[in-house]
């Protein structure tokens, strides 16, 4: 039985099968029907299909000791990414990031703790956001978190 994705290494002459050819130098028939689909084109593994490249999402800056404190994130590149519903995280409390909050490929999108009227660049994480800034001791960590629960970036708030 052959599995169909399998490695082989090629064989050495020595190993290989010989094939039939007529004086033209092509394949007789008998070889032409042993051999593989395609055969007559040149045989090369092709790669398996993998995702294209994923962007990263990056905490550029964080200031939790202003009046109103804040993270800027910035996405590397690809697709706009949609970060509704993912955490921010400031040791161990966290807040919730409210709905219409996509950060665009190389552009930034700022969160701020507390109330406030929110753009596309600058998201208010409302009242529980609160606990998240008084939780910003230096030293802390800074996470944000995806919806499936894997940490996208981390930092930790400086030591001044």
């Amino acid at each position: 039985m052959q599995t169909a994705c399998t490695t082989s290494t090629p064989q050495s002459s020595s190993d290989a099968k010989p094939t039939v050819t007529r004086a033209s130098g092509t394949p007789s028939a008998a070889a032409r029907a042993t051999a593989s689909p395609g055969a007559a084109a040149e045989a090369r593994p092709s790669p398996s299909p993998s995702p294209g490249t994923v962007a990263a999402i990056e905490i550029i800056d964080a200031t939790m000791a202003d009046a109103t404190p804040w993270v800027m994130l910035r996405l590397t590149g690809g697709e706009p990414q949609i970060v509704s519903g993912w955490r921010l995280e400031v040791g161990d409390k966290a807040a919730t990031i409210p709905g219409n909050a996509v950060v665009q490929p190389g552009e930034t999108l700022t969160l701020h703790a507390g109330d406030g009227p929110s753009s596309d660049r600058e998201i208010f994480l409302g009242p529980d956001s609160e606990a998240v800034a008084l939780a910003a001791a230096p030293g802390a960590r800074v996470r944000l978190v995806n919806a499936t629960g894997t940490v996208a970036a981390e930092t930790t708030v400086p030591r001044y």
